[in-house]
């Protein structure tokens, strides 16, 4: 038996308050939604690594690798 009425509400809740199984439902959806939110965010710090890299023609040397370089770049304000 489903604790949803025809409308989508949980009879187990009362008055506002969330009962144990719709705290459950929301700690997981917001639990997907950070790991969404932090994928998204590395693939994004990932390609502005790789635009700068590429913007300044970086190239490894026996100091740092280019993306090290670009991260240095990014972090002095220059992309």
């Amino acid at each position: 038996m489903s604790r949803f009425d025809s409308e989508g509400r949980c009879e187990l809740c009362s008055g506002g308050w969330l009962c144990d199984p719709c705290k459950t439902d929301n700690r997981e959806r917001e639990r997907k939604r950070s790991e969404a939110i932090s994928r998204g965010a590395k693939a994004h710090r990932a390609w502005d690594v790789a635009r700068t890299c590429s913007r300044y023609q970086l190239a490894s040397d026996e100091f740092f690798s280019r993306e090290r370089k670009a991260i240095a770049i990014m972090e002095r304000g220059g992309a």
